[in-house]
């Protein structure tokens, strides 16, 4: 009855309610703009379309990881991410809280790597290739780590079980 009511609840405040594809893809389903809001065809300035080309969504803070290039200079950016890994090559050593494995392992988890791969996903680095120590941890740690990564990702509830 709890669920059933949620989505009657749900049903009623959604709005709108289509019946087939017509109806939706129909001219009174779009949105409803207020009366000062008009489409034209014919703009009140002049516009050059022949100088407006495509966006470049890579120059954007969203954009693909070859944004920095265009405005440092790949040798620079090249620099940069060096520094960046030797850093937390040693951070990582000194046990620096954010900076260890688990940390980095977390953070590249919930989309730090995620707009890098418009192909496909990548493969995640290993300790091995970014020169560091693999974590081993006791079973009830591994659990807690697990339990934690799960619940920031919106598990509400985690279990184990051991396997013979």
């Amino acid at each position: 009855l709890g669920l059933a009511g949620a989505g009657i609840g749900v049903s009623s405040v959604s709005g709108a309610v289509f019946h087939d594809l017509d109806e939706v893809t129909s001219e009174s389903s779009e949105v409803k703009h207020p009366w000062w809001i008009q489409e034209v065809d014919n703009p009140t300035l002049e516009v050059d379309w022949q100088a407006i080309g495509k966006f470049d969504a890579r120059k954007t803070v969203n954009g693909s990881s070859t944004a920095p290039y265009q405005y440092a200079g790949k040798e620079e950016w090249d620099k940069v991410l060096a520094e960046a890994a030797a850093n937390f090559k040693q951070w990582n050593g000194e046990n620096k809280p954010g900076w260890t494995l688990r940390d980095y392992i977390l953070s590249r988890a919930v989309g730090g790597a995620s707009t890098d791969f418009w192909v496909g996903p990548g493969k995640a680095p290993t300790p091995e290739s970014l020169g560091i120590p693999r974590w081993e941890g006791t079973p009830e740690e591994n659990s807690r780590m697990l339990r934690s990564a799960l619940k920031l990702f919106g598990a509400s509830l985690v279990g184990y079980t051991e396997l013979n």
